[in-house]
């Protein structure tokens, strides 16, 4: 739960919480890590899939939507600075970690 907890910058309070809400709507599963019976692991379940499966649908066609009342010029602004936005926030993520 500490990992968890790390990588949302929330409490391993709140990360427990987060977990067993949505434990109890059958979206995840938490299992004990086969090598270390200290460590839980969180799984997403059969059910949990189906429900990211649709979202990203949705998400997708939402997108598409808004990028249809773009003129192509823009669009391609967009997916740039997009892109740039990703990077960055990658190599921020990789130095977080390389601090530890």
């Amino acid at each position: 739960m500490n990992e968890l907890a790390k990588q949302l910058n929330i409490t391993r309070g709140g990360a427990t919480r987060v977990i067993d809400k949505l434990i109890d709507k059958g979206y995840v599963l938490r299992k004990t890590h086969p090598e270390d019976g200290r460590v839980c692991c969180i799984v997403l379940s059969s059910q949990g899939s189906e429900l990211i499966d649709r979202i990203e649908v949705e998400v997708a066609l939402r997108n598409e939507n808004i990028l249809k009342k773009l003129d192509p010029a823009m669009c391609q602004v967009v997916m740039t600075s997009l892109q740039a936005l990703n990077s960055a926030m990658q190599q921020v993520q990789l130095g977080e970690e390389g601090d530890e």
